[in-house]
This record gives structure tokens, sequence and C-alpha cells, in this order.
């Protein structure tokens, strides 16, 4: 993808070739009877690989525009529900 990147972290504007990135989310559950009540165990994660931008502008001077990549970090979910 090709995404301007202004000056203030580099010395003058240019056009960037951004890096490609792939985003994995895995989700796992379990449905557990337990009389006439079912108990369901659940995990997620999201960004498996942690795929992130790497060349990210830092400090006052930066190009809040040039953000690209997930819009989340890796991200663990458990939980349990409990249905009556």
């Amino acid at each position: 993808m090709k995404l301007p990147h202004y000056s203030g972290y580099i010395p003058e504007d240019r056009l960037e070739t951004t890096r490609p990135y792939t985003v994995f989310n895995v989700s796992l559950s379990k449905k557990l009877k337990i009389g006439e009540e079912t108990l369901e165990v659940y995990g997620e994660i999201y960004n498996l690989f942690n795929s992130f931008q790497r060349d990210i502008d830092r400090g006052p001077l930066r190009d809040a525009g040039y953000i690209y990549g997930p819009s989340k970090p890796r991200t663990l979910i458990l939980g349990i529900t409990y249905i009556l």
C-alpha cells in the first residue's frame, strides 16, 4: 500500500510503500452439560503473531496520520458463560 508520510519526524514529505501484514485470530469454545445447566468455557486470541507497524513515528513532531496495520495488539480473552 502507498501511504503519505509527512515531514516532522522525517526531514521531508515522501510516499511510503508499507510492509504487508497478516492478522490471525483464533477462537475456541467448549460447552459442558452439568445437569440441566450448561457451562461454556471459551478463549480467544486476536493478532496471534503480534503484527504491528514497525516504523511508527515518535515524539512531538510525529505524523499522526502515518498509521497502518492492525487495530489491536495481541489480545488474549478467557471466559466462562453459565447458562440456566
